[in-house]
């Protein structure tokens, strides 16, 4: 790929966890909210509102948050329950874990072909993707870098039918 990807992704070797090249960047930002700060100062107000947003008045990713704020990952050592899987099988193909790489409409505003980046860690990592409606690039150019993937495409409710239908085959 010719552009230098914000976050270079080496492929999953045995044993790996896939996210190797992403302890720089923990380091520097263990936690969301650490890279959220960055991202207020660094990105022009308008792009930070729009990404950082959510639809109407913010409701959905306001439930969102308190839902996974709810959530309590308990370690549990010892159990000698012998090796655990993160694998799943989603629409016919195995994935290396139950999360994937959710859409964000418009992703371009923040880092040039944002979705090709994103599309090519989903590879890497063996994760779903799925393509924003507004994105800075085809869900045919994705399926190209991301061919294991299988690039899903959000389709955003649009007044113009005629433009919903073209977009569904594809």
């Amino acid at each position: 790929m010719d552009a230098k990807t914000p976050i270079e992704v080496e492929p999953q070797r045995r044993g790996g966890t896939g996210a190797e090249g992403l302890a720089p960047l923990h380091r520097r930002f263990p936690t969301i909210a650490d890279l959220r700060k960055r991202a207020r100062r660094r990105v022009p107000r308008f792009a930070f509102d729009f990404v950082d947003g959510g639809c109407g008045e913010n409701e959905v990713r306001d439930g969102n948050r308190v839902a996974l704020d709810a959530i309590k990952l308990v370690a549990r050592y010892g159990l000698g329950i012998g090796p655990i899987s993160t694998e799943i099988e989603l629409f016919g193909r195995r994935y290396a874990a139950p999360i994937g790489i959710a859409p964000m409409g418009m992703g371009g505003l923040l880092w040039p072909r944002a979705e090709i980046h994103l599309a090519t860690a989903a590879q890497a990592m063996k994760v779903p993707y799925v393509l924003a409606t507004p994105a800075s690039a085809a869900i045919e150019e994705i399926a190209q870098v991301a061919p294991d993937v299988v690039p899903a495409l959000r389709l955003a409710a649009q007044r113009q039918r005629d433009q919903l239908r073209s977009r569904a085959p594809r």
